[in-house]
């Protein structure tokens, strides 16, 4: 087995996400990182063993002293998770070592749906023996309820994260819902974020502050009874990026629309396995 390193080009105005390697945190991995949609992620593995040099702003290696992970089904219904890891303080840029500590709970609820809940917390420790140049702690919690009906013709999430720390900014929650109902010959969703300017979710992933994110998407499925295309679909999808006005941005203080997008899709899947995408994007940054 060749591992082969991976270098991404960031051309985005945002951080862009880049999955977990490492197998200690790959293990159950579902249980700690199926929480949020991907723009507002309470935990995202990769933040720790990570640090940020206080001279540069870059991120920077941080040693992981230790770590364990305690996984797995109490019952038929119920899964628990937790998380705790180290890190080594780094003198030579003024941050003490950081302890993270993630709980997760897992209940189905019916037949296929279910409700879990996540808190996370990093802590520094002996965090006056250095400057303030950093958070004392930082911890998020909350609470996601996964729809998925019986028949499969509804599927979807919907949750409320808070975020605990030491700044004053206001809105410290996000909130994401997500509903889909899918026939066989059509797919209907509707999905609507909303991310306060105060939700520093510091060991979690979610690159974009302040906005609330409408978008509702719908496709058309095709089944030909004969020829070399066993199923084709179109579809499209719409977002508006509307700015909430609250993280003192003197260009745009007022709630209005930042973004906006529509995206054409025509997928083909043929009968030897084969399959063919053609998009057509159309994006607005007012």
């Amino acid at each position: 087995q060749v591992e082969v390193d991976r270098q991404v080009t960031n051309l985005d105005r945002f951080e862009i996400f880049f999955p977990e390697r490492r197998q200690f945190f790959l293990e159950n991995a579902d249980l700690f990182g199926s929480f949020g949609p991907s723009r507002a992620n309470p935990f995202f593995s990769r933040r720790i063993g990570v640090a940020i040099d206080t001279a540069t702003g870059q991120n920077i290696q941080n040693t992981i002293l230790y770590g364990a992970r305690l996984s797995g089904k109490v019952n038929d219904k119920l899964r628990v998770g937790l998380l705790n890891m180290q890190t080594a303080k780094q003198v030579e840029n003024d941050l003490p070592s950081f302890n993270y500590t993630v709980a997760a709970i897992e209940q189905r609820v019916g037949q296929r749906s279910n409700i879990a809940f996540m808190g996370v917390n990093k802590q520094a420790i002996d965090a006056d023996d250095f400057s303030s140049s950093f958070n004392k702690y930082n911890r998020v919690a909350g609470l996601e309820y996964r729809l998925a009906s019986n028949d499969n013709r509804w599927i979807g999430k919907s949750n409320y994260f808070r975020a605990f720390t030491p700044s004053d900014k206001v809105d410290k929650f996000t909130h994401f819902t997500q509903l889909v109902y899918n026939r066989r010959k059509y797919r209907a969703e509707w999905a609507h974020l909303y991310v306060g300017d105060g939700y520093d979710a510091e060991v979690g992933f979610v690159p974009r502050k302040d906005i609330l994110l409408l978008s509702p998407e719908f496709a058309l499925n095709f089944y030909p009874q004969s020829g070399a295309i066993s199923e084709h679909n179109v579809g499209v999808d719409l977002r508006w990026i509307y700015k909430v006005g609250k993280d003192d941005n003197l260009i745009q203080p007022d709630f209005g629309l930042a973004d906006m997008g529509v995206e054409f899709c025509w997928r083909f899947q043929f009968k030897s396995t084969a399959n063919l995408t053609a998009n057509i994007d159309y994006n607005r940054v007012l």
